[in-house]
């Protein structure tokens, strides 16, 4: 977003790049770690971003995602009427399953996936309309109970994944002492 990287330049006085991932031409292996909150999703080619990843880790370099699960509750609700769809913004909705590929299709290893419901009240709200009354913000608390039993029983029907990875490589040498 062309403004919102004004902003963040002339008001918090931040270096901004606007375009891809690819564009921006880091160097090999110069990163620690990654993280797309909320952005994988709006990514037209995900699979060439997280390759692009891949490629600017360092190895053991890890990959943090946050995104809308597919498979929530909320979606299995809502329907086309849940937040998470948000077209044409989103151009990809992944699954846990969908996105545990994805990812090591780009080369990562997976060390953990999970859904949360920390947002299914917001995604309640959402999914149904605007309005504030006092009825569907309670309408909204108990679905994030339902949510959070469901998960207690389902553990990928969070509205979001979260899912940690790793690039492989050298695993740090081991110092040994000779005394």
């Amino acid at each position: 977003d062309t403004k919102a990287a004004q902003i963040a330049r002339e008001i918090l006085g931040l270096n901004i790049f606007e375009g891809t991932l690819e564009d921006a031409q880091f160097p090999e292996e110069s990163f620690d770690a990654i993280s797309f909150r909320h952005s994988l999703e709006h990514i037209a080619s995900p699979l060439s971003s997280l390759k692009e990843c891949f490629r600017i880790l360092k190895p053991q370099g890890k990959i943090y995602i946050l995104t809308p699960n597919s498979r929530s509750l909320g979606h299995r609700i809502f329907k086309f009427n849940w937040r998470g769809l948000e077209p044409p913004r989103h151009a990809h909705i992944f699954s846990p399953h969908s996105l545990r590929r994805l990812v090591e299709k780009a080369g990562f290893k997976i060390n953990s996936a999970w859904t949360t419901s920390r947002y299914a009240a917001y995604y309640w709200l959402e999914s149904r309309g605007r309005g504030n009354s006092f009825s569907r913000k309670l309408a909204a608390f108990f679905f994030l109970l339902i949510e959070n039993l469901f998960l207690f029983f389902k553990n990928n029907g969070g509205e979001e994944i979260f899912l940690e990875a790793t690039k492989p490589g050298a695993d740090k040498p081991k110092i040994e002492h000779e005394f």
